[in-house]
């Protein structure tokens, strides 16, 4: 049950309100940055909107929705919480540097791991679909590993270092995945009959 109430309506709607008040609070305290609060209150009204939009969808689909909003929803709180407590001088710069980092490691490792269940079936395409499969669990462990080493440099390493090896991290991840994504179509056999 724990995994519905995060693809529910409601939470949507709590997170969206916390990330108002977030916002707002950020803004008091850091009034020369209102338009990036301006905006996460513009994102949190979004996911509002999209959550009227999406109320005729497959169930399934609207509760991907769903957890993807309270996701993205929960990492934005937890950056604004770092900032709102580095304007109070609670929490460190440099600690709020690597929280940011490990967050988006730790995004990036999710998102690896849902990407090849998230996907249009193999079945619905006109190609072969073992070689799909393989292509995107191939993407999904290259986004889920680099994801995983992104956070572990934010952790360990001194932060000078920490932003070349993620960009680093990331990039091997993007070019790995790209390559994939080439040889697929290069050598994709339904292709070639075509032209």
């Amino acid at each position: 049950m724990p995994a519905n109430l995060f693809a529910s309506q409601g939470s949507v709607i709590l997170m969206s309100a916390f990330l108002v008040i977030l916002s707002a609070a950020n803004g008091l305290a850091m009034p020369e940055k209102w338009i990036a609060w301006a905006g996460i209150i513009m994102l949190a009204i979004g996911a509002l909107i999209l959550l009227a939009v999406v109320q005729n969808v497959h169930p399934a689909t609207r509760r991907n929705i769903h957890r993807s909003l309270f996701a993205a929803g929960v990492s934005i709180s937890i950056a604004l919480a770092f900032s709102l407590g580095e304007s109070f001088d609670i929490i460190p710069e440099a600690a709020s540097k690597r929280a940011a980092g490990v967050l988006i490691g730790l995004i990036l490792a999710a998102a690896g791991n849902f990407l090849p269940k998230a996907v249009i079936p193999v079945s619905a395409r006109a190609c072969n679909p073992a070689r799909v499969a393989r292509a995107e669990r191939l993407v999904g462990w290259v986004t889920m590993l680099a994801g995983i080493a992104f956070a572990a440099i934010w952790i360990f390493a001194p932060i000078d270092a920490a932003k070349i090896g993620s960009a680093l991290a990331g990039l091997m991840a993007f070019f790995t995945s790209l390559t994939a994504s080439i040889w697929l179509h290069a050598t994709d056999p339904g292709k070639q009959q075509e032209d």
